[in-house]
């Protein structure tokens, strides 16, 4: 949703830009160019919300039109999608969202706002030194159902996530944590706005596996994890 979005907002949009009149100066490449620009009090609706581009000062920058494309301020853009926006000097490049190579987690943004099952939804914590063990490999990210006791399938756990349509993916790995004692298979289901999106079925002496659960437009996330021992680690949010 955000990648269609910026397709047409951010096309030749301007990062920095010195106004004058009805002629600007802007930094392109290693140099700069001359261009004249139009004002024509352009609006900027997100959703069907009108935004007021402002820059970090809070003073209001009016979006214009140069040789027939519309020019937008990135900051105000990025912020009216719930992305955050930075400049990088050292590479001079404008940096809308994550860096390149770097990884946003979905436990570091979203929290669950309802549990049912106890420690059967088992949430891992950097902060707190709480992991998950998958083929004696440690994960600091993810969710399992960690009833240790019991010695069948039928321990079930929910979370439940509001996620407002701001998010494309959820993706990561699956499989069997290292406590588990489960002698049946084991299930992890997710639900977009109660419509079943994708289930993952395994057995517990499964290796891990990747995954990947298409987002796009849910408002309200759940995952039923059926079994003891069935595991999403390293789980990623896009």
């Amino acid at each position: 949703m955000f990648k269609e979005r910026l397709k047409g907002f951010f096309a030749g949009a301007v990062v920095s830009a010195l106004i004058a009149g009805s002629i600007g100066v802007v930094w392109a490449k290693q140099g700069t160019a001359m261009m004249e620009v139009i004002y024509q009090n352009v609006k900027l609706y997100v959703d069907g919300v009108l935004i007021t581009p402002k820059d970090v000062n809070g003073n209001i920058v009016e979006p214009f039109i140069s040789n027939g494309t519309t020019y937008l301020p990135v900051r105000a853009l990025s912020e009216a999608l719930g992305k955050n926006v930075r400049w990088d000097g050292s590479t001079s490049s404008v940096i809308v969202g994550l860096m390149p190579g770097e990884v946003l987690y979905f436990d570091d943004v979203v929290k669950p706002y309802k549990i049912d099952g106890d420690n059967n939804y088992w949430q891992a914590d950097i902060s707190k030194g709480n992991f998950i063990t998958i083929a004696g490999v440690k994960y600091y990210h993810g969710v399992t159902n960690n009833v240790r006791y019991m010695m069948d399938n039928t321990s079930i756990g929910t979370g439940y996530y509001n996620l407002n349509a701001k998010y494309s993916q959820l993706s990561g790995m699956y499989g069997p944590s290292d406590i588990d004692r489960a002698e049946n298979d084991l299930k992890i289901s997710f639900y977009g706005d109660n419509r079943l999106i994708k289930t993952l079925d395994f057995k517990k002496s499964d290796m891990p596996k990747d995954f990947s659960v298409d987002l796009t437009g849910v408002l309200q996330l759940r995952i039923v994890i059926t079994g003891c021992g069935a595991s999403l680690v390293n789980w990623q949010i896009k």
